[in-house]
This record gives structure tokens, sequence and C-alpha cells, in this order.
């Protein structure tokens, strides 16, 4: 606009260039963002904003080069709540909405001809823009954003049904599996995650920038530490409670694994990882490659899923941890198992964390949770004797300093499952089944075995070794078809 009036319009154009040419270079291909939906369309929109300055004035088009942009409307699909209005909760997400932006789903169906973008833009300008234009605290709003729908609209794309996706979708960048039962608006979701702070590319070119250009751009306030953490939502109805916009994160603010009550090395903060992680520059030699967390493996084979992932470089060091990974099990969201290992070369308590949005009864190793979707039963059992506690947490988190009465205010209802007596090794099974299944569960030592409907699923844990690696599980499969898996 000022290029014919202001003498530095130029320089300031070409210095945009060089500093977004590096900023599309760094983002995940896989399109996922580390603090969320609600940031993601917070700050990504104006991804695409630059990116069709760029096409549209100089002919540069990043929407052929990047990954990125080609790929981040699946990462916002996939974290939708079963009713597609709203969203898996991850990070710094002061709201269940906050997070849908047509004129990106337009944008992204026009440049890449997709056709299920098409479907979903027009989907929230019909059914979700009243619910989300008033209870999205994002500013300026969509409303506001009309103006882009109306630029980057194209008529001639064809949409395509939802029903002819896949129902699960891995997102490797930042270790996160997102599973539907089916695409209808009654569906259930399961979402799960674990990857290195900020993602896996991000923490990567963060330490090699440091090294090389002395430039400190790690801040990952808004990556909440829920590595191994879960979201469950069934219809419009969530099961799960996330902590929000909280500046002061504790341990247990999330369904993680716990040892002797700690996660990271730093709590009660905003900026848990980077805390932790100048606690260890401190403390002696800091080597990011040893700060890191990992998806072991993940295979979607039919309605099967399995997801197993570790955690045990981001616990504190004076722990002795040698193994701390979870593996999920799930076959079409009829139910899904949690098989929880954790091992150190001293003795600890540890604890699995079920943060949910309404309290449950608890009997025996069972917590029933009353659901209007259909009830949930939450089973947890374990090699070793444990005891289970049950207690309310409310979060307050002020969502800017420069308006600190504004609050986001979350109430949690928490199931810890801990060990009765220290322990240096401790397999947990935790169990979700749904009313009306009628489950079979049979555990015994390191055996679990779980029949739903007409298929048994049979989980084997191999012999503890003695170092770091993973300890094996197989999965054995028996219905119509016998199946194995080893992960």
């Amino acid at each position: 606009v000022l290029i014919r009036e202001c003498d530095e319009a130029q320089n300031y154009i070409d210095e945009a260039n060089r500093n977004f040419e590096r900023v599309f270079s760094y983002m995940p291909e896989d399109g996922s963002n580390y603090e969320g939906c609600t940031y993601w369309r917070y700050g990504g929109t104006w991804l695409f904003i630059y990116a069709h300055l760029l096409k549209v004035q100089e002919g540069i088009d990043w929407f052929a080069e990047s990954m990125y942009l080609k790929n981040t409307f699946y990462y916002r699909l996939y974290q939708s709540c079963g009713d597609l209005a709203q969203q898996m909760n991850f990070g710094d997400t002061h709201d269940r909405y906050s997070s849908h932006v047509p004129c990106v789903y337009y944008k992204t169906a026009a440049e890449y001809r997709d056709g299920y973008a098409q479907t979903v833009g027009d989907l929230v300008l019909d059914e979700f823009l009243e619910k989300e234009a008033r209870l999205s605290k994002v500013k300026p709003g969509i409303m506001p954003e009309a103006v882009f729908e109306f630029l980057w609209y194209d008529p001639f794309v064809k949409k395509k049904q939802l029903e002819e996706l896949p129902t699960a979708r891995y997102f490797e960048d930042l270790g996160l599996m997102s599973i539907r039962s089916d695409w209808g608006r009654d569906a259930k979701v399961l979402t799960m995650k674990c990857s290195s702070p900020g993602g896996n590319k991000q923490w990567r070119i963060g330490w090699e920038i440091e090294k090389n250009e002395n430039i400190h751009m790690l801040s990952l306030a808004h990556h909440h530490p829920d590595n191994l953490s879960y979201i469950f939502s069934h219809g419009s109805e969530f099961f799960t409670c996330e902590d929000g916009y909280n500046r002061n994160v504790m341990p247990d603010n999330h369904n993680v694994l716990l040892v002797d009550g700690q996660f990271m090395d730093e709590r009660d903060t905003n900026d848990v990882y980077m805390s932790s992680v100048r606690k260890r520059q401190q403390e002696g030699v800091f080597n990011p490659d040893e700060y890191t967390a990992h998806v072991l493996s993940h295979i979607m084979d039919d309605t099967l899923v399995l997801y197993r992932a570790e955690t045990t470089k981001m616990y504190p060091k004076s722990l002795e941890m040698l193994e701390a990974s979870r593996l999920l099990i799930t076959d079409g969201l009829k139910f899904w198992v949690f098989v929880d290992i954790l091992r150190s070369q001293i003795p600890h308590q540890y604890t699995v964390i079920c943060n949910t949005e309404h309290g449950g009864q608890i009997e025996q190793h069972e917590t029933v949770y009353p659901m209007a979707t259909g009830d949930i039963h939450y089973t947890v059992l374990s090699d070793h004797p444990i005891c289970f506690t049950q207690y309310q947490q409310n979060i307050r988190g002020v969502m800017t300093i420069q308006e600190p009465d504004k609050v986001c205010r979350v109430s949690i209802q928490t199931v810890a499952a801990s060990s009765k007596k220290k322990t240096k090794n401790q397999i947990f099974f935790e169990c979700f089944t749904f009313e009306g299944m009628d489950p079979i569960i049979k555990q015994r030592d390191n055996m679990l075995e779980i029949t739903v409907e007409e298929k048994s699923y049979q989980i084997c844990i191999s012999d503890f070794n003695t170092g770091d690696s993973p300890t094996e599980i197989n999965l054995n499969v028996f219905g119509q078809q016998e199946k194995h898996y080893f992960v």
C-alpha cells in the first residue's frame, strides 16, 4: 500500500519476506500446532493472510511449497469434538470454542481443491456461526474475519463428505493420535499426544538456532506439560477435563503418570518445560537430546488402533527413571485400555491420574461416571496393590496480564490410583468401558484380557529388562480372525 509513498516500504517488505521464509520452513509438515486449537486459529490465520498477500502481490507461492499450509486444516478437523462444533482442548485453550476459522477452511479448499475443507467451511457458517461468535473469546473473532471468506471462497470447489475420511489420523511432529468412532455428530473421540517440548521439529531447530546464532527462541508457555495425556468426548459431552488457560501448572493438572507426585523438574509456573530446562542448566550440563519424549510405535489396522509412547527422560534425574511408557489399545472406541509401565533404579510411589468433567463413584477398583451419552466405567488394575484418592482441583488463570480481571476458571474432578507401597517397577492397566457393552476383564500379574462383544484382547507384558529400553508388549486379538501385534 505504501510502496510509492514511503522510502522504507520496500525494506520492510524484503525483511518480512526473509523472516517468513524461515517461519514457513520451520513449521511442522504435518500441520499440527503445539499450542492447541485456540492459538492455532488465533495466530495461524495470519500465516494464511501473509501467504495470500505474497502470492497475489509478488507471485511467491507458499501454498505450493509449505506442507504445513496444506495439512493444517486436518489438524484442526481431527481435533474436533464429536459434534464438530467444539474442539479437543489441549494447551492454552480458555474454552472449547474459539477455534473455528472458516476463511482458512475456504482458502485451503481453494488452493488445494480440497472438498473436505469446503464442507467444514460451509458447516461452520450454516450451523456454528452464532455460537462461535457468542462464546469465543478470541479477538477480533469470527465475524470481522468474514472479509477473508469473501475474498477466498471458491464456489467451484466440490464438497466432499467427511465420512469418506479415515476415522484415525496420526500427526508425527506432535506425536498426536486422534481417533473417532465415526464421522457422525454423536461420535466418540479420543486424542492423545507425546512429543518433545514445542513439537519435535521446533525443539530440534530451536536449539540449532541458539547454538549457531545465539538467538534464544524457545518460549513454550502455551504447550502444557501433558505428554501421554488424553482427552475424550462423546457427541457434545466431555468425559475428561483439561486445565484450560493455566499460569500455575501442577503435575496432576493433566492425565499423566506421576512418580512420587512429580512429572517434571519444575511446577507451579506457566512455562514448565523451559523452567525445567533452566533448572537443569543451572545444575550442570544440559543436553536437549536427553530431554525428549517419543512415540515408540503406532498401528492403525482397520478399526484397531495401537499407540505407544514414552516420556522417561522428562522426569527429574534424581528419580532415576528407566521407563515411563503408556500403550493405548482401542478398537472402534468400543473401549480403550492403557498399559502403563513405570520402572526405576530406586523405589517410588507411582500414580496414574484421571481428570474428568464430573465426579464418579469409586467402588473397589472401578469408578463409574454418570454421562448423558452413557455411563463410563473406569477400572484400574495393577501387578502391585494400589489405593485410590478422589479430590477436586480448582484452576484459575489470568488470560492476559494487560487485563488481570479476565480470568479462566476450571474445576477438575480427579481420581488418582497409586502404589500402596513404594516399588521399583509397576504396571497399571486402565480400562475404560461403556454402559451396555458388558465387558469381561481379567487380570493376573503382567497379563490382562478384555472381552468386548465377540472379540477378546489379550495383553502380555514381557519380563522387565535391566536397562532403559522399553519393555516388550504383545497383543493377541481373538475374533473371527486371529491377529498378533508386537509393540
